[in-house]
């Protein structure tokens, strides 16, 4: 929905005046808590063709100031209204993917580099988000390996992901996630895709899973050890 607003602009004379503008639509997110929201006008600048509006975050929790930046529509050349379009808000801070603890503690160094992935994603940089979440994947499934299965790190930390899921987990539903993960994280490093029916959003839904099942094991072990079937007998 359009909004008019008044801007404030340097003259010829050098003087500052005032203008009525017609904006495309304000903001309908933050770019730093990226929460929905109807951000609050604070001031504006023009500079013909260009517009800087000041706008804050209205949630008690951010309550940040951000830039907004909008250019004349082209239609405006062409005889029609003067409109500015929104280009982009900034300062702009990614989403953080939040991890449970207990894969944290696995393998802290996927959660970075996951986190890494995703910003580049969130950027745009779709052409090397993926090869970051291949390799999110491999410090994921050797920190497991070594720190949940007793792999030594020296038998591992050259070999290949794909041996390294075959031979070192046992758990088929994390075998099968972590394989398939594979399959299409190689597929973002190399030249020819074998997986060509598959997307970035397939890559990371199959991480996802296996991130899942890992998590699952851990917590039931952990559960286990603290709540043994022993300690139980004699009561019904």
């Amino acid at each position: 929905m359009s909004q008019n607003v008044l801007a404030r602009y340097e003259t010829s004379e050098k003087t500052i005046a005032k203008a009525a503008l017609e904006l495309d639509a304000f903001p309908d997110s933050c770019p730093l808590c990226h929460q929905g929201i109807e951000p609050i006008f604070r001031s504006a600048w023009l500079d013909n063709p260009h517009v800087a509006i000041l706008f804050q975050c209205p949630r008690s929790r951010c309550r940040r100031l951000f830039l907004s930046m909008y250019d004349k529509n082209e239609r405006a050349y062409m005889g029609g209204p003067d409109v500015f379009d929104l280009k982009g808000s900034a300062p702009w801070k990614p989403r953080e993917h939040i991890f449970p603890d207990e894969i944290k503690t696995i393998s802290s160094m996927f959660c970075t580099i996951y986190n890494e992935s995703e910003e580049a994603e969130q950027r745009g940089l779709k052409n090397i988000c993926g090869p970051g979440y291949r390799k999110a994947l491999e410090f994921l499934i050797k920190d497991y390996v070594t720190n949940e299965k007793g792999v030594a790190v020296e038998s591992i930390r050259g070999a290949n992901l794909g041996t390294c899921i075959d031979e070192h987990i046992d758990d088929e539903n994390i075998k099968d996630c972590a394989k398939r993960a594979a399959w299409l994280g190689n597929d973002q490093t190399h030249y020819d895709m074998k997986w060509e029916d598959k997307v970035l959003n397939d890559l990371k839904n199959l991480i996802e899973l296996t991130v899942t099942w890992i998590h699952s094991e851990y917590v039931t072990k952990k559960i286990k050890e603290e709540m043994p079937e022993g300690k139980s007998k004699g009561r019904k």
